[in-house]
């Protein structure tokens, strides 16, 4: 299954929009959400691998980057571990 989630602003304009792919027909909000975290810091790992200082943009933060306008830059480029951003937003971690 196929599931599209869009950030809209309180006006209805989209922010940001992702496609996830669901092996199961249904899910759990806690499954939805790391599925959602593991697929942006994905698209930011390899988009950091193209070309440097590319804004993160995402459902969680991590905590050593600075706010922008377009989004959170790490104070030291790095790959980002999608499973302690996920544990983080839990309180696991």
């Amino acid at each position: 299954m196929t599931l599209t989630v869009r950030d809209q602003t309180a006006a209805g304009s989209v922010t940001n929009q992702l496609t996830l792919d669901v092996l199961a027909e249904t899910i759990t909000v806690r499954e939805l959400i790391s599925s959602r975290v593991y697929q942006e810091v994905q698209d930011y790992n390899l988009r950091q691998r193209q070309e440097a200082g590319v804004a993160f943009r995402g459902l969680v933060t991590p905590t050593d980057a600075e706010q922008t306008l377009n989004g959170a830059r790490l104070r030291k480029p790095r790959e980002i571990d999608w499973k302690r951003l996920d544990r983080g937003h839990r309180g696991d971690g």
